[in-house]
């Protein structure tokens, strides 16, 4: 017989409780795998959750675009979402400057030759003009014209379409000195940032802050001609201002109060 612990009981044992001991022992032998095996198997799906969910919760870039995305499809499908729609508009078309620059490129070759007659200026007129100032020369001719160049360009003056300088010189000096121009002006801007940055002295901020608002000055919107001019109008102002500072500074204080 065999006993409630599954023990063979020494009393009484027969070749048929033998064979019922041993076919027991092997069936829950048998049986230990299978029950091992989903055991595991559950224990490898929750590791590969924990680690899914892991890598969700750590930041990614692309996330982060398909949630700004996201957004703004939401904002440009809400109805009442009229006035975030134009500021959205506004942002992307003030943004979009490969576009601009794509067309100018693709239509110069074309619309080049008509530039003089609807007054747009070249590139050397630009630059020599712009350092006097138009006190001096009442007649001096417009050189900036954006609602001519947007009309020329892309059909239509409702919109100051950017030039920027790298299209501006692609324009006037073609694309393989358009390199040469932005390395020049890159030169200057570093002869500018050496002799006004590296000096050491009382001055040194005063010369940092001129080289900041030069740099703050430089339109990379606008036509390469207008960036030495700019540079130099801007330079004369901020030093006059610099000058009635001192000159504030070097004034008697019982005078001021006087």
């Amino acid at each position: 017989a065999v006993a409630a612990s599954g023990e063979i009981s020494p009393a009484a044992t027969t070749p048929e409780d033998t064979a019922t001991v041993q076919t027991a022992a092997e069936a829950k032998t048998s049986s230990a795998p299978a029950t091992k095996a989903p055991a595991a198997e559950a224990s490898a799906s929750m590791a590969a959750a924990a680690e899914a969910a892991a890598a969700s919760a750590r930041p990614s870039l692309q996330r982060q675009f398909a949630a700004a995305a996201a957004t703004a499809g939401t904002l440009v499908r809400n109805p009442g979402a009229a006035r975030m729609n134009a500021i959205l508009a506004g942002a992307g078309q003030r943004l979009n400057l490969i576009s601009d620059v794509s067309v100018t490129i693709a239509r110069y070759p074309a619309l080049r030759e008509l530039e003089a007659e609807r007054g747009i200026a070249d590139l050397w007129t630009m630059t020599w003009t712009g350092f006097v100032p138009r006190a001096l020369w009442p007649g001096k001719p417009r050189v900036s014209d954006a609602r001519a160049y947007s009309a020329l360009y892309f059909g239509w003056d409702g919109n100051s379409y950017a030039t920027t300088p790298p299209a501006d010189l692609i324009r006037n000096v073609g694309p393989l000195f358009m390199p040469l121009g932005m390395a020049l002006f890159g030169v200057v801007l570093g002869a500018l940032r050496a002799g006004l940055t590296s000096a050491a002295g009382p001055v040194n901020g005063e010369r940092a802050a001129l080289f900041s608002i030069l740099l703050l000055s430089v339109n990379l919107e606008g036509s390469y001609g207008l960036l030495l001019p700019t540079l130099l109008r801007v330079g004369f102002v901020v030093l006059l201002g610099l000058g009635i500072v001192r000159l504030w500074r070097l004034w008697p204080t019982a005078a001021r109060a006087g």
